[in-house]
């Protein structure tokens, strides 16, 4: 990447380091402004909070189930070249 980009890889670490410092300020208003107006709009979409609740709980699990895969697949012993 510093060849690439012509930087130093202290440069880049501090461009990196700056960059999220700035996300992270902004995500407290941004986070603010947008969660009630995806909370009206999937009110609107599913046609009340019974389904909303369901919908979420279910993409919950889901999530759940990626992360448990993603976690067991990470604990097998990666195979020995040419095997």
């Amino acid at each position: 990447m510093e060849r690439d980009l012509g930087a130093s890889r202290a440069a880049a670490t501090g461009a990196l380091t700056i960059d999220m410092g700035i996300a992270t300020l902004a995500a407290l208003p941004v986070g603010r402004a947008a969660g009630p107006l995806g909370a009206s709009l999937l009110y609107l979409l599913l046609g009340g909070y019974r389904p909303v609740f369901w919908t979420l709980a279910g993409a919950l699990v889901v999530v759940g189930a990626v992360v448990a895969v993603a976690a067991s697949e990470a604990r097998k012993p990666a195979a020995a070249p040419g095997a």
